[in-house]
């Protein structure tokens, strides 16, 4: 049987589709690929370009945010300023996803035999 390193599923972009060649050529050549785990592989280059994405976002966000609310007198003036820092909400929910992602590359890695104690165990028989 002649497996290829193919990757022809349509919803991958240009990029990772090119990306998915190079590393099912690699899988394919250590022996830890068949055809059947393009659809794996795919999955786990799509969280891991989602992954980067959401790094790059989170380590331009700040960690907490200033706030500010206006103390009126009875007339409605202004009469002082209320300061203070808080969690940055966009932050926390960029961390939540960056944790999904992270999740769904390690289970996709883990499935594809990417991770080092899948690799290794033949070794040890």
């Amino acid at each position: 049987m002649v497996i290829e390193a193919n990757c022809p599923l349509v919803y991958l972009p240009k990029d990772l589709k090119k990306e998915c060649k190079k590393i099912a050529s690699e899988l394919l050549h250590i022996g830890i690929m068949t055809n059947l785990d393009v659809d794996a592989l795919a999955r786990f280059l799509y969280a891991r370009k989602m992954y980067i994405k959401v790094t790059d976002a989170l380590l331009k966000t700040e960690l907490t945010v200033q706030r500010k609310q206006a103390i009126h007198d009875e007339d409605g003036a202004v009469m002082d300023m209320n300061e203070w820092e808080e969690a940055d909400v966009a932050y926390l929910d960029l961390l939540i996803n960056q944790d999904k992602l992270f999740k769904q590359c390690r289970s996709a890695a883990s499935d594809l035999g990417l991770t080092k104690g899948y690799r290794t165990f033949p070794l040890c028989i």
